[in-house]
């Protein structure tokens, strides 16, 4: 664990770079649906330690998507999307962020936000 301002909550976990053997794991249990990833992004306090190239690899239900992100260079506090996806309810589906990087890395917050349409059911009629 490792304290930065602009870490969620103040903190994050971070990791040495490795071989690629080792990895943190958001895992995304859900009911099957769309949703889209967001990836909260700061400005670490020093950035010069941390990776160019961070990989994270997105596993849902149609295979594997691979986001870089590069921890070093300057952006705007907030939410960076990752894209949209769909997720079943599999043990292996979510967010794994490889160490085979070149400088420590990061693993504060991922969020998921449904974007499948709201059922209704129809049988109850609307009230007025």
């Amino acid at each position: 664990m490792a304290s930065d301002s602009g870490a969620v909550a103040g903190s994050m976990r971070i990791h040495p770079p490795g071989d690629g053997t080792e990895s943190v794991l958001w895992h995304v249990h859900t009911l099957e649906g769309n949703y889209r990833l967001k990836l909260w992004r700061f400005n670490p306090m020093v950035p010069e330690v941390y990776a160019t190239n961070s990989q994270y690899y997105i596993v849902h239900r149609d295979g594997i998507t691979i986001k870089t992100i590069d921890w070093r260079s300057p952006v705007e506090e907030g939410w960076e999307n990752l894209g949209r996806y769909v997720f079943t309810d599999h043990e292996s589906q979510g967010v794994w962020l490889s160490d085979a990087a070149d400088g420590y890395l990061i693993a504060d917050a991922v969020k998921i936000i449904s974007t499948s349409p709201i059922g209704v059911d129809r049988r109850i009629p609307l009230q007025r």
